[in-house]
């Protein structure tokens, strides 16, 4: 399947499930609600640079630190095959167990919205900071967040929490992801893709996360995407080793097999005996690529939430 600007994304409904979720009931930290931005906020946000600070408080910000230069595409129209049995085998792994790191590290994430549960995947990038695609928190379609997300770290079934879970309405996103036109609710175009980052704060502390590389990313290196697949039943992780395809316009276009959960997993290889994650799935074969500015405004926000 070709798309002219649009990479399918992986958490619509569906690729998702859909059930009242009795954790719930068991939530214990107060956790105030999301709310919308209105058309004021909105009209503004045109006008203002594509790596303003929006949180799901209503809070328009700017970011703290310089950004650097991110890149723009030299086209607005830019075709690639986005089915993933076009570009990818499917070599997916179980990990299990998942308390040893990378894995520790990785997260199942249950989101509330539209009147359902979608699941996605995430990771930790400090004690209390998970990272995960802005489409899995922010719908850019209807400009709405969606309203919670259970966080899960290195779930292992349907009833195997290793290290508990957390629950969270506290979300973070650049404005070049509210402002971007996707052509349908189910795809995103190649130019957003460098946007389609978030992070979740928690109340909670945990001990695993991942670092980042933030240079030296080389087209023809391996790759590895991890997450939580839905044809595989959205409890249990996988992981899919693949191939660096380009790096350019801040997007990592990749061969690792991804489905619908595994959106916001991270994709991550070793180097010079590091291991560090470059990136997160965005769509089935697009990441955002991790640079500089990406990491510095990551940490920017893990430190704002303590």
């Amino acid at each position: 399947m070709n798309e002219k600007n649009g990479g399918s994304k992986n958490d619509k409904k569906v690729d998702s499930y859909y059930c009242f979720n009795p954790k719930l009931v068991k939530t214990k930290k107060t956790n105030k609600p999301t709310k919308n931005l209105t058309k004021e906020q909105l009209n503004i946000l045109q006008e203002q640079s594509p790596y303003t600070t929006i949180s799901s408080s209503g809070t328009i910000g700017n970011t703290k630190k310089q950004m650097g230069t991110m890149q723009e595409s030299s086209s607005d129209e830019i075709t690639q095959s986005n089915d993933v049995s076009t570009l990818a085998t499917d070599n997916r792994r179980l990990i299990s167990p998942t308390t040893n790191y990378p894995y520790n590290a990785i997260a199942q994430l249950e989101v509330q919205g539209d009147g359902g549960w979608y699941v996605c995947s995430g990771w930790f990038i400090d004690k209390n900071t998970v990272v995960t695609a802005a489409h899995c928190v922010y719908d850019t379609y209807t400009n709405t967040w969606k309203t919670g997300a259970f966080v899960n770290p290195a779930r292992n079934g349907e009833n195997t929490y290793p290290y508990g879970y957390s629950f969270s309405t506290d979300f973070t996103i650049w404005s070049g992801w509210v402002n971007a036109s996707p052509p349908d609710p189910d795809h995103t175009n190649y130019n957003d893709v460098q946007y389609d980052i978030a992070v979740i704060n928690l109340h909670e502390s945990y001990n695993n996360w991942f670092n980042i590389r933030d240079t030296d990313h080389d087209e023809g290196e391996g790759l590895n995407s991890t997450g939580y697949p839905g044809d595989k039943g959205y409890y249990w992780m996988y992981s899919s080793l693949g191939t660096d395809l380009d790096t350019s316009n801040d997007v990592i276009t990749h061969n690792c097999y991804v489905t619908g959960g595994m959106s916001g997993g991270s994709v991550f290889n070793s180097k010079n005996g590091v291991l560090a994650a470059v990136g997160l799935n965005s769509t089935t074969v697009w990441s955002p690529e991790l640079t500089t500015s990406h990491k510095n405004a990551l940490l920017d926000w893990a430190n704002d939430n303590g």
